[in-house]
Parts: structure tokens; C-alpha cells; sequence
């Protein structure tokens, strides 16, 4: 019963899956566009003669309800005071499109008789379309960066990036998009100062500020360090205090006993003599020793820590927006054992710490800097949420 069931709704899925069933339904919808391109899919493809043949009524319907659609919705689109550029490229070219993909394939037939198709040449109406739509973003582009505001221009961005995406070289367009987006930029200066009374690595604000923008995530801003650049807003890094910690070292003690078989001797009975097996042998049993040892764990540690806050200044009025205060840490730890007795009675873990290397303590310099890896990811983290 269940097999007559999954083939009946497979049946069903198929059958609505047809191009015919498909075209019919989006044809009673009323989307004409969709369901021509579902039944031209069938000339195009390698369908049966018989599945083509089954099409064309749905195909000329659609083709003429679909241009009788567009064609309507253009006159009205024309007779408004301010016409919809766009739209009327859109709709002009969707026209077109149409147009050319019926007409390789005319003339066409059903029971002998030639079916209508009435088409169009509409490339110099399409041309002027697209001229009338993309002067229209241009100048809407060029007037928006007239204004000379960040905002503005982001805007005029947008309008010269969509005429680029039509017609990568109409006009100076390229040029257009540069200009946008140098305007609409958000520069930030970016800085650091040692307000710790610490001497610091030379090179940590280099590890802090390296490549900076290859991890910009705001497309309208751009960092700079050049102090000399015109800039809007500017990050101060404060370093309020760095130290580094080094703990005495802590020393802990392990015992480890372990029995292991060292010959063997005879099993005897609680009045020491041998014991026997029942074929008259004396038997025989393992003999076990107990292996001893000691391990001392030595544990060095060192932590680091910079404390700093990352303060963000309006550049042209001086007036501080933004402060967060961060702290950064690093920290070296080291074991390894020293062995006292049989390394046999060690288990796994004590075989490792009396293997370890005795690692020497890394200066203040290495401590800091890894510090300010650290701090660097806060600041990126904190650079992409302005």
C-alpha cells in the first residue's frame, strides 16, 4: 500500500513539474514573463518534437500577454511629468529580450497553420532608453557630489556603481566612482602614546598599527598613520601601564612505586615449604620487586600585562567621542622534572616532565611585545565598530 502511494505522489510531482503544468500554472497567475521563459525553454533544450508541439498555444499566449503587459505599462510609465528612467530601460530591454528570442525560431506552426508572433525592433528605442537612464543616475551622481558631504557622496556611490554595472565604460565613470569615494571616506589617524613611565619595546607600535586597513572591514573608512594626512577623526592609544610579573618559582614533590616481575621462585605455604601441584611439581609463581622514585616538578611562570585605553577625537572640533578601556596579557609558563630513583616507576605524565626542556626565561622585551599582539587584535576589534 504503501509503494501505490509513493508512486502516485511521485506521479503528481512530476507531472506538476512539466514545463506544460509549469508554464500553465504561471500563465493563470498572470506572469506572463516567467511562463514564456519556461515554454522558449523547450526550443531551446533537447525536448521531444511532441513536447514542443504541446507548448506552442501556451507559448504564444504568454509571448503576447506578456508584451501587451510591458507595452501598456511603458506608455503610462512615458506620460508621467517625471518619468522612471529605469523602469523604462528595464521594461524597453525585457521587451527586446523577448524580441530576440522568438524570432530565430519563426516561423511556427500548430495543425499547419502559422501561429502569430508579431515582433519589434527596438534597439535604437532600448539605446535611447539606457542613455536616458544612465544620464539620469550620472547627473542625480554629479548633483549629490556638488553638496560636498560624506553622506552625499556615499550616495553618489551608489548611483555611479550602478551605471558601472550596465556600462563599465560609459563616460568617465571610473573616474566618477574614485571621486565618490575619496569624498565619502572616513579617514582616521591612528596613534600611540607610552603615558606609562615604562620603558617599552621601540617596535611596539609597529607590532600594533602593521597593515592596519588589510583588516578594515568598513568600506567607507580608511585608517592612516601619516600625521601630516588631512584625517577626520583620530584613535589614540594610551598606554597607561605595563608590567611584567615574574612569580617565584613553585616546586612540588611526586613519589611513584610500581611492583614489576623480577624471576620467579615457589609458591609456599604459611609454613614455608613448597607447594605441590597435583602431578607432584613444585609450583611455581612470579617474583616481584618494588621500583622507587622520586620526581621534583619545578613550574616557572611569567605574566605580562598592558593596560591602555583606545580614545576616539572628533579632528575638527577636538572633543572626545569615544573611550575604552582594554588590557592585554601575555604569559610564559614552563615544567620539566628532575629525577631522583628508577625512572621505571614513572607513569606517563612524569616520563613527559623529566623529558621537558629546562626553557629559559623570556626578557621583559619578548614579554611585552606579545602583549601587544594581543592588543592589536582589541584594536582591530575595536577599529571595525566605529
Amino acid at each position: 500500500m504503501k509503494n501505490i502511494y509513493y508512486r502516485f505522489a511521485l506521479f503528481l510531482f512530476i507531472v506538476q513539474c512539466s514545463p506544460y503544468k509549469k508554464a500553465e500554472s504561471q500563465l493563470n497567475k498572470g506572469d506572463y514573463a516567467q511562463a514564456f521563459e519556461t515554454s522558449i525553454n523547450v526550443y531551446t533544450k533537447n525536448y521531444s518534437q511532441d513536447k514542443k508541439e504541446r507548448q506552442l498555444i501556451l507559448l504564444q499566449n504568454a509571448y503576447l500577454n506578456a508584451n501587451k503587459k510591458e507595452e501598456e505599462e511603458l506608455k503610462i510609465l512615458k506620460s508621467n511629468l517625471i518619468p522612471d528612467y529605469k523602469r523604462i530601460y528595464l521594461v524597453t530591454k525585457s521587451l527586446s529580450n523577448r524580441y530576440e528570442k522568438i524570432r530565430p525560431l519563426l516561423p511556427l506552426y500548430n495543425n499547419g497553420k502559422e501561429l502569430k508572433f508579431p515582433t519589434k525592433d527596438l534597439q535604437q528605442a532600448l539605446a535611447l532608453a539606457k542613455e536616458n537612464y544612465l544620464n539620469s543616475y550620472y547627473n542625480k551622481g554629479v548633483s549629490l557630489l556638488e553638496r560636498n558631504n560624506k553622506a552625499s557622496a556615499r550616495d553618489a556611490y551608489e548611483y555611479f556603481q550602478e551605471i558601472k554595472e550596465v556600462d563599465a565604460n560609459y563616460r568617465d565613470i571610473s573616474f566618477k566612482l574614485k571621486e565618490a569615494y575619496n569624498q565619502g571616506l572616513n579617514i582616521i589617524l591612528v596613534g600611540v602614546k607610552n603615558n606609562s613611565g615604562t620603558y617599552l619595546p621601540s617596535d611596539l607600535p609597529h607590532t600594533l598599527l602593521y597593515n592596519i586597513n588589510n583588516y578594515n572591514k568598513n568600506f567607507w573608512t580608511l585608517f592612516t598613520l601619516d600625521f601630516n594626512e588631512p584625517h577626520d577623526e583620530e584613535v589614540v592609544i594610551n598606554i597607561n601601564g605595563a608590567f611584567v610579573n615574574y612569580g617565584n618559582e613553585r616546586i612540588f614533590t611526586h613519589n611513584y612505586e610500581k611492583d614489576i616481575i623480577d624471576g620467579w621462585e615457589y609458591l609456599k605455604d604459611s609454613r614455608g615449604f613448597n607447594i605441590k601441584d597435583a602431578d607432584g611439581n613444585y609450583i611455581k609463581v612470579d617474583r616481584y620487586v618494588k621500583l622507587q622514585a622520586q620526581v621534583t616538578e619545578v613550574i616557572k611562570q611569567i605574566d605580562a600585562v598592558i593596560n591602555a585605553t583606545f580614545q576616539l577625537y572628533n579632528s575638527f572640533t577636538g572633543n572626545l567621542i569615544n573611550t575604552y578601556p582594554v588590557t592585554s596579557r601575555s604569559e610564559f609558563k614552563s615544567a620539566y622534572g628532575i629525577l631522583n630513583g628508577n625512572r621505571e616507576a614513572l607513569d606517563i605524565y612524569a616520563l613527559e616532565l623529566i623529558n621537558a626542556p629546562r626553557i629559559p626565561y623570556p626578557n621583559d622585551r619578548q614579554m611585552l611585545t606579545d602583549c601587544g599582539i594581543d592588543l592589536r587584535n582589541q584594536l582591530i576589534n575595536f577599529l571595525n565598530s566605529l
